[in-house]
Order: structure tokens, then C-alpha cells, then sequence
């Protein structure tokens, strides 16, 4: 069975004031919205679905708003995970460890996120769960089309506009010309108010690949870069 997990957030409402508090700006809960790009993979996931590529599409949102999920369970997805961490910092890495452990790593699975949003806009989050999962990722998707066996993803880059061909499982981020998020009908919103949210704790495993502790000689050392190889420690490298 052939799924997509799509990884949501939400973003300060643009059209509500900004508090501010200690040298801070102060997020209210209360003026969030869902982050425009991770709608997008909503859309393309529910599109590839009605296409019969998809069998199923969850939704995976963390430290967000519970009742936010409505309006994406509305829009098309059949199941919601949600993982509280309300006081959780989500770096890159933790976002990449929470998703694996709240949905798994089974190899027919389309993972879809915003290129922005989920990761204070560093865009590092795709690459720390490609890495966790062992899989390709494309960046700034704006056509994802299926050919029977492999995807073929469409990106926009600064100086190209490269496709790329492939196979389950595979990251993929949204760009804006990727979809158009649809406006979900009263029908459905009363539908998604029925379909199950799996609610889970956060696990506080953050499993940083990237940070090790020396012994010796080298605990001296505040920092230092890590080749390909130690980054992904036992992983094959991707095929160039």
C-alpha cells in the first residue's frame, strides 16, 4: 500500500498584530495558521490520491494546534497524527526523529513538507529525515508527476530546472507552483470532524546525527565538521 505522510506546521497569522515580549517576539497559539507550503503537499498528496497513484494520505503535525488538523483532514487526508510538544524546541533533527518514530519508515511512502516553515525557514528538515530514512530528497517541487513504477519530480533552482526520477521511499518539498490548496466545503469540514487523530507524547529523543562527543584529545574541542560518511554513519551513500 502506497501512502504519503505529509509534515504540517503552523506559521503566525500574517494578518493579526505581533506581541512582543523579553527581546522576543511572542507567539499567540491563538493567531496561528497552517503554513501555506505544507498545505501545498496536502493538496498534491489528496490529487495523487484521487489519481489512484496514493492509497492513503496522513497528515503528521507537531506542536501545533489540535483543531488546526480539521481543515487539512477536510481538504482530503484520511488520518491525523498529532504529537504534543508544546514546550518542545523543534530543531531540524527533532522533527526528523519525532516523524520516523510517530509514522514509521515503510518503504512505500511518499513524505511531503513545505520547503519553509516546519523548521524556523533553515530548510534542513527534508534533508535530516532523508538521511534518518536513507532515502533521495528533492527540494522545491513544482510538478510531481507518476509513470507507473518511479515518481518524476520537477524542481526550480536558481539556475535549472532539473527532474528527477524516483523511487518509494523518497522527500520531497513543495514549492508554490507545485498546487493550489482547495477550499474545503462545509460537507467535509462535518466528515474530517469524524476521522481519526492519533494523538501521541512527545518522545524528547532528538537523535542529532550530527552532534558526537570526543574523548581524548578531541574533547577539547568545541566543534567540528563531519565528512559524509561519519554524518551518515552506517548509510550507504546516495548513487550519484
Amino acid at each position: 500500500m502506497k501512502r504519503a505522510v505529509v509534515l504540517v506546521s503552523a506559521v503566525q497569522n500574517p494578518e493579526e498584530p505581533l506581541g512582543f515580549g523579553e527581546c522576543a517576539i511572542a507567539h499567540d497559539p491563538d493567531n496561528e495558521i497552517l503554513n501555506d507550503f505544507d498545505l501545498i503537499g496536502v493538496e498534491c498528496a489528496v490529487r495523487l490520491k484521487e489519481r489512484g497513484v496514493l492509497d492513503e494520505v496522513v497528515v503528521l503535525s507537531m506542536g501545533t494546534r489540535r483543531e488546526l488538523l480539521i481543515k487539512v483532514l477536510a481538504m482530503g487526508a484520511d488520518r491525523a497524527v498529532w504529537v504534543s510538544c508544546d514546550t518542545a524546541v523543534l530543531t531540524p533533527e527533532i522533527v526528523a526523529a519525532q516523524a520516523v518514530g510517530a509514522c514509521g519508515d515503510a518503504p512505500d511512502t511518499l513524505w511531503l513538507l513545505g520547503k519553509i516553515g516546519v523548521n524556523y525557514e533553515s530548510g534542513h528538515t527534508a534533508h535530516c529525515l532523508a538521511a534518518r530514512l536513507g532515502c533521495p530528497v528533492a527540494d522545491a517541487a513544482c510538478a510531481i508527476e507518476w509513470d507507473g513504477a518511479k515518481f518524476r519530480v520537477t524542481c526550480e533552482s536558481a539556475c535549472a530546472i532539473p527532474t528527477y526520477v524516483m523511487t518509494l521511499p523518497c522527500v520531497v518539498t513543495t514549492d508554490l507552483r507545485l498546487a493550489e490548496p482547495r477550499f474545503p466545503s462545509l460537507p467535509n469540514i462535518v466528515k474530517a470532524k469524524r476521522k481519526p487523530v492519533e494523538v501521541l507524547e512527545f518522545s524528547g529523543d532528538d537523535a542529532c546525527r550530527s552532534v558526537r562527543v570526543f574523548a581524548g584529545a578531541d574533547a577539547r574541542r568545541t566543534c567540528r565538521f563531519l565528512s559524509i560518511d561519519e554524518f551518515l554513519g552506517d548509510m550507504e551513500p546516495a548513487s550519484r
